[in-house]
């Protein structure tokens, strides 16, 4: 069962990733049981490796969005599809696409903001996570308040899914992921593009935006 930490990223989060790494070679005690996978744009990669090159024992791997979206038959650029499905929607798919094209079999979603903060077994981690998962939300009629961008997430969600979803799901940001589950999910609404496309088609402007 092979692991991996993914951190899709972009130049304008560059700052953070130094912080993360140090923090990953003081606390995290089993460093060669996940692979800490990068994605970027192409265009970003000097300056990016120069920021990884002190961290050479650190079982990083970079991947470029363009050639995980020729993998997938994409031939549209990262900025056409960013400027196109906007943030969320781009964001979703560089996530998806990473998980769906990497080796691994499980996966944790970190941004790149991310720091640990005490000693971590990676391992453990993921275990205890497999072994008793859980998903966070609060209830829609119990919030004080629901934003436009909320309520067009949810939208976003009852369309795709074809549900009527009455529950909030990013209260938290405990992000595994089960590729089979992804698999299964895919089989069932079709690839990452497809889906935020039909957002896109059929959405108003505020459904395109919240992703």
């Amino acid at each position: 069962m092979k692991r991996a930490i993914i951190t899709p990223t972009f130049k304008g989060h560059f700052k953070y990733i130094k912080r993360y790494l140090e923090s990953f070679k003081k606390y995290v005690t089993d460093p060669n049981e996940v692979t800490i996978i990068f994605t970027i744009s192409k265009d970003e990669e000097k300056l990016f490796k120069n920021i990884i090159k002190p961290y050479k024992e650190l079982p990083i791997q970079v991947l470029y969005l363009e050639e995980l979206l020729a993998h997938f038959g994409i031939s549209q650029t990262p900025q056409l599809l960013m400027d196109k499905y906007k943030k969320f929607s781009f964001q979703t798919m560089k996530k998806f696409y990473t998980i769906l094209y990497s080796d691994a079999d499980y996966f944790l979603v970190l941004d790149s903001e991310s720091m640990f903060i005490r000693e971590t077994n990676i391992s453990k981690l993921f275990d205890d996570f497999k072994q008793s998962p859980f998903i966070s939300y609060s209830n829609l009629k119990e919030r004080a308040y629901l934003s436009n961008f909320t309520e067009n997430v949810i939208n976003n969600i009852d369309y795709i899914l074809n549900t009527n979803c009455d529950k909030w799901f990013l209260e938290n940001f405990v992000w595994f992921y089960d590729k089979n589950i992804l698999k299964d999910m895919i089989n069932d609404l079709g690839q990452p593009i497809e889906f935020v496309d039909k957002i896109y088609q059929n959405r108003n402007a505020q459904g395109i935006e919240s992703g």
